[in-house]
């Protein structure tokens, strides 16, 4: 019986410390980019709703998203944590996500289910 105690304290020790090694996430990192006229019809959706025009397209793990005038974008978990928001400006903007998975992002009146 003391070795069986002795055995699961090792583990439950051995499995705290396996957290403390784990890396840490980055942090998202938002990016302007030249606005391009070429329209990428794979992947590319385009919503207007109230006089918003969002398009967001996700390419190799980066979200590129377009918007033709100030609006506030928000990244969620699927688990409806905020990972980050910023104000962007008219144009495009690189996201680039720490950890791959499914995210919601909202811009404005717009919502769209994202996987990087």
């Amino acid at each position: 019986m003391k070795r069986i105690l002795t055995a699961l304290a090792i583990l439950l020790a051995l499995a705290g410390t396996a957290h403390i090694h784990a890396a840490a996430p980055e942090p998202p990192v938002w990016e302007y980019v030249a606005q391009s006229n070429d329209a990428d019809e794979s992947g590319t959706a385009a919503v207007e709703m109230r006089r918003e025009a969002v398009e967001v397209n996700v390419r190799d793990g980066v979200v590129f998203i377009t918007v033709d005038k100030p609006i506030t974008v928000q990244v969620y978990s699927i688990l409806g944590q905020l990972v980050t928001s910023r104000r962007v400006e008219h144009g495009t903007v690189r996201l680039t996500l720490g950890r791959h998975g499914v995210y919601i992002l909202k811009a404005g009146g717009v919502t769209r289910r994202i996987s990087v």
